[in-house]
Formats: C-alpha cells, sequence, structure tokens
C-alpha cells in the first residue's frame, strides 16, 4: 500500500507546501488595496540573501491625518552592488504613488505584484498530484 501510494504522498506534502505559500502571497496582494501619494525621501543599497542586492527607499507620507515614515524594497535583485548603485542613480527622489494596507498603514510598498510563479507551481503541484492519484487508482482497478 504505502508503494504503490508513497510518490502520491510526497506530492501531496509538496502540494500543502507550495499552496501554503501561494496562498500567503495571494493574501498579501490582496490586502494592498489603497493607492496613495509619498514622498520618496532617499534611496539606498541593502543585501537581500544570497549575495544578491536590492534597493530600498525611505518614504514620508500621511494617511487619515497621520503622518508615516516607512521603508519599502523593490522587488527586483541584483546579482553585485555595482548593479544595484546604477540602477540607483536611475532612480529618482520626489513624490510616487505608493500601495497600502489599510489595516497597517505604516506597511506601505512602491510596487504591487501578482505572485505568478508561487501560483503557477501550486498549480502545477496540484496537476501532478491529481495525474499521480488517478494513474495510481486506474493502474489498481485495471489490474486488481
Amino acid at each position: 500500500m504505502v508503494g504503490r501510494y508513497g510518490f502520491v504522498v510526497l506530492l501531496a506534502a509538496f502540494l500543502v507546501w507550495f499552496g501554503i505559500g501561494a496562498g500567503r502571497a495571494l493574501i498579501a496582494y490582496g490586502r494592498l488595496k489603497e493607492k496613495i501619494s509619498a514622498e520618496v525621501i532617499s534611496w539606498e543599497v541593502k543585501t537581500a540573501e544570497k549575495g544578491a542586492f536590492q534597493l530600498a527607499s525611505s518614504l514620508a507620507y500621511a494617511y487619515k491625518g497621520q503622518n508615516y515614515l516607512a521603508t519599502s524594497l523593490l522587488a527586483r535583485k541584483y546579482p553585485n552592488r555595482f548593479a544595484c548603485e546604477n540602477a540607483k542613480a536611475r532612480e529618482k527622489i520626489g513624490v510616487r504613488e505608493v500601495w497600502i494596507y489599510p489595516r497597517e498603514p505604516d506597511q506601505v510598498f512602491l510596487e504591487k505584484e501578482l505572485p505568478l510563479k508561487k501560483t503557477l507551481s501550486a498549480i502545477v503541484v496540484f496537476a501532478l498530484f491529481l495525474y499521480f492519484l488517478f494513474l495510481v487508482r486506474f493502474i489498481k482497478y485495471t489490474h486488481a
């Protein structure tokens, strides 16, 4: 029994893992509902994981009568500091539109990207899970 369903159980574990990751990313995407104007005060280079670099902006904005200061990372990662510094030189200081989560207004984002890679990965793992589940059941009933 374990031999037949071992791979399907492994795929089910992957499905849970990818499904939770995609679900969290989609919930975070859905929370960003409002766009407001914010002033970019400065840009700086931050070190990301695995030796990559990202641009971070310091933002000042007002939301519902209260002033906030926040930092927002751009999604794009650069392989070295030089490339990130060049991108920093192209970015401008001034007023930009930012996405805000209304329940926690201290969280702002310069970009709102659909988590397409995580969502597609979860869909592919789900399709593989269904395929192998059907295949195991088909083999079981035709060769039983």
